[in-house]
Formats: structure tokens, sequence, C-alpha cells
């Protein structure tokens, strides 16, 4: 998982309610995160899934 508040992978065991509760106050780094999504490889899309009327 990439934090979006930090930009960084994370491991799991960090996600505490310190961290939840950085994250409310905290500018959100979402293309940092996409960017390191993108170096591993990862897809990533903000588009909604097309559906048919």
């Amino acid at each position: 998982m990439v934090s979006a508040m930090t930009g960084e992978l994370l491991e799991g065991p960090e996600l505490d309610a310190g961290y939840w509760y950085a994250s409310l106050r905290a500018p959100v780094q979402f293309s940092r995160a996409v960017e390191v999504l993108g170096g591993r490889g990862t897809a990533c899309s903000s588009r909604p899934p097309r559906t048919r009327c």
C-alpha cells in the first residue's frame, strides 16, 4: 500500500491510530503516491469504470 499522506510504501504495522489521526490533518500527496505505484509497474486510474445503459 502507498500512503496518500506521505507518498511512500507502507508495510502495515505503522497504520495505527496515530497515523490515521495525522492523515486527517496532513496535505494529501496523491500525485507522489501514483508516481511510486507507477515506478513499481502498477497500473493506476482515477476514472470510474464505464457502464452501459
